[in-house]
């Protein structure tokens, strides 16, 4: 549990998820695409999905089993009249066995366009994360450098921070700052927070290793101890006391009032000097992320 003197571990980064997409000929994308939907009956690993699955304006939907132990699978999706192959999976989940899977059954549905889309397709969108632990959310003051604050959602009850969104959807950099159990109704409560980087520029898989450290953007200070900002007027005692029980987030949503609302949280002031959040120290193991994914796919 936070507070209990157990030392913080960060563990990542890891390539959470990674969208790419090949164009093609019209006609080629058409004729793969009902050769595909003719291999449903022959391999257990392939499934068809519904057209327009999950909303996306695509025709044609698979799901491709790649890891039986962790249910890994990949989404591959066909749109004849954009001439366009995309694929979508989670790289971590699916392990070393996974992504050799992935390659090899991409090589039976697409056939010579399976080596083209990890060669020349485009990675469109790549989400990267860290895990924190033991923290709060609660009690982190997150400051996104360039971006806005689109959002904090707020649990049951209001009394509890969720997830923090950070950018707009158009955003070619995106944070999501969550509790991660909870977001995933494991536990009631977890002490682990995971920062999400979701990065949409289009570059080619053999170039990702050149993506700049989002993390660097990101700007955290962890008032669990509040021992880090300057003393109080006695008059704003009370809020401390608050921030120590609830957190910051809940002890300024109690405030209704925005402007007195904002008077609190800049007795916080710019301290941004949370021990455990070091972006370049954090960033260090990413290539070996990239290293993992480029040696099983290309």
């Amino acid at each position: 549990m936070h507070g209990t003197g157990e030392q913080v571990e960060v563990s990542g980064p890891i390539i959470d998820k990674l969208s790419m997409v090949l164009d093609c000929e019209d006609s080629e994308c058409q004729g793969h695409a009902d050769y595909i939907d003719t291999l449903i009956d022959e391999y257990d690993w392939l499934q068809r999905l519904p057209t327009n699955y999950r909303g996306m304006r695509y025709r044609y939907n698979w799901s491709v089993l790649l890891n039986e132990n962790t249910g890994a699978r990949c989404l591959l999706q066909a749109a004849p009249y954009k001439g366009q192959f995309r694929i979508e999976f989670n790289p971590v989940k699916s392990g070393s066995s996974g992504l050799a899977a992935l390659r090899r059954r991409l090589e039976v549905l697409l056939m010579d366009y399976a080596a083209l889309l990890f060669a020349e397709g485009r990675v469109t969108r790549i989400d990267i994360a860290v895990d924190v632990r033991p923290v709060c959310l609660n009690y982190l003051k997150l400051y996104p450098l360039g971006l806005s604050l689109s959002s904090c959602n707020y649990g049951a009850g209001g009394t509890a921070v969720e997830s923090v969104y950070m950018g707009s959807a158009r955003s070619k950099l995106q944070f999501t700052i969550y509790d991660k159990y909870r977001e995933s109704a494991r536990s009631a409560y977890s002490d682990t927070v995971r920062f999400e980087a979701k990065i949409r520029r289009p570059m080619l898989l053999c170039d990702i290793n050149l993506i700049a450290n989002p993390y660097e953007k990101l700007l955290v200070s962890d008032f669990f101890d509040t021992s880090s900002v300057r003393q109080p007027p006695h008059r704003y005692l009370h809020f401390f006391d608050s921030v120590r029980q609830r957190g910051l987030h809940p002890a300024l949503a109690l405030i209704l009032d925005s402007r007195t609302r904002k008077k609190y949280r800049d007795l916080f002031g710019d301290v941004y000097d949370c021990e455990w959040w070091n972006p370049q120290e954090i960033w260090s193991g990413f290539a070996c992320e990239v290293d993992h994914l480029q040696r099983h796919l290309l």
